[in-house]
């Protein structure tokens, strides 16, 4: 039996990451009916650019059409059912099928196909099946079904985030696709919580103080603020803190870096970020001090996670590949600030790849290498659940809104 999670809640049944029958609970009540991310505006450019989203079984792409508007249609060719496009080709004025080369228009409905002598026009309706797709705050969002709660309402907790990072104005570049032999709950839960840091990336703990990390609930969503610039009291006290401090700073852009033992070093790093900001023209005006120099982890439910940095966006998204609950896709899509009036670049090609054959460095290798480990030993019958401490408490708000949707 599916049941919802108990109140108070002390353990999470590892059921939820290998049951068959959850994953099909999620396949027919959650997917369909929650608003998923797909891209940034700006990578739907010109009319025809398109972006895939795969979850699941199911699939289905945005593009931008002749009037502007973005649209949204089933990935389904309506003559044999093969799938239109994927991540490599994003680009060209129509959406053409590859195996005969049926046509469409970006606003669904058929332009050509070969031979078409043989009949004036093909039977039945093959109009491109539509999915609700809308753009908001300079992102694309779609939905495969009926939405459970409207798309402004869906986004309402964390619209003044969303609003004041000015997503309009960043280039993607870099995107990989990464398959993971995991559930995308167990991905997801490894990029929602602070405490596997010091144990597992302790390299960044002179850079980055995880003891003061704050989570907060935002509806449906939470936002984790991780605070950079100050050391770690857990860190080791043979770590090369004046080496890594300077390091990061160089990597952050301020150069040359300002002494580790700096007085007020956090302070004068948000200055210095302030002050290239506006030289340089970059889209900052709105973000606070520490927003310059923090990491703000938006997480969107239910599988994606925005990293919001001054100098850098990373979009960590987690997709169920197919149907079986134990398999996984994991994306990687990175994002620059453009300066004001530096036009959008081209999007750097999309990579695919095995996660067990692609060097991501050796933060994410070993993020993933506790994905596929917890993974494993959830199968276990001597694993009866997740026992989370409050530093977990993002995971626990992750499952009771999947709940929500679950069970209403």
């Amino acid at each position: 039996m599916l049941h919802r999670l108990p109140s108070p809640c002390s353990v999470i049944p590892a059921a939820r990451y290998t049951s068959p029958q959850w994953a099909e609970r999620e396949a027919s009540l959650l997917w369909p009916r929650t608003w998923l991310y797909v891209c940034f505006s700006s990578d739907l450019a010109q009319p025809g650019d398109r972006q895939v989203l795969d979850i699941g079984a199911e699939s289905a792409f945005a593009v931008r059409g002749d009037d502007g508007q973005v649209h949204g249609f089933h990935n389904v060719c309506r003559h044999r059912g093969m799938r239109l496009c994927d991540n490599s080709a994003t680009h060209g004025r129509n959406v053409r099928c590859p195996y005969h080369h049926w046509t469409w228009k970006p606003d669904g409905k058929l332009l050509s196909w070969p031979d078409g002598t043989q009949f004036a026009q093909p039977p039945g309706d093959v109009t491109l099946k539509p999915v609700r797709c809308e753009e908001r705050f300079g992102l694309v969002w779609l939905c495969f079904g009926e939405p459970l709660v409207a798309l402004d309402a869906f986004l309402a907790p964390i619209a003044d985030v969303l609003r004041r990072h000015r997503l309009d104005r960043w280039a993607r570049s870099d995107d990989i696709t990464l398959d993971i032999a995991a559930n995308w709950k167990t991905s997801a839960d490894v990029s929602n919580e602070l405490y596997h840091i010091r144990t597992i990336h302790p390299e960044v703990l002179p850079i980055m103080n995880d003891a003061t990390g704050t989570i907060e609930a935002l509806g449906p969503h939470t936002r984790t603020t991780v605070h950079f610039g100050i050391p770690s009291p857990h860190m080791p006290a043979s770590a090369p803190y004046d080496e890594t401090m300077r390091g990061w700073q160089e990597s952050i852009g301020v150069k040359p870096p300002l002494d580790p033992r700096t007085p007020n070093l956090r302070e004068r790093l948000q200055h210095a970020i302030r002050a290239r900001g506006v030289t340089q023209k970059m889209p900052w005006q709105d973000l606070t001090d520490a927003e310059l120099l923090d990491n703000v982890q938006l997480n969107l439910f239910p599988n994606t996670q925005l990293n919001l940095y001054a100098h850098r966006i990373q979009i960590y998204r987690h997709r169920p590949a197919g149907r079986d609950p134990q398999q996984m896709a994991f994306d990687q899509v990175a994002y620059r600030p453009l300066a004001d009036g530096e036009p959008h670049p081209a999007l750097p090609p999309h990579k695919h790849a095995d996660s067990r054959q692609s060097d991501q460095g050796a933060m994410m290798a070993a993020d993933i290498a506790m994905v596929v480990g917890l993974q494993r030993g959830m199968q276990s019958s001597a694993c009866d659940g997740l026992r989370l401490t409050d530093e977990e408490a993002a995971i626990l708000h992750l499952h009771r809104t999947l709940d929500d949707w679950l069970f209403a």
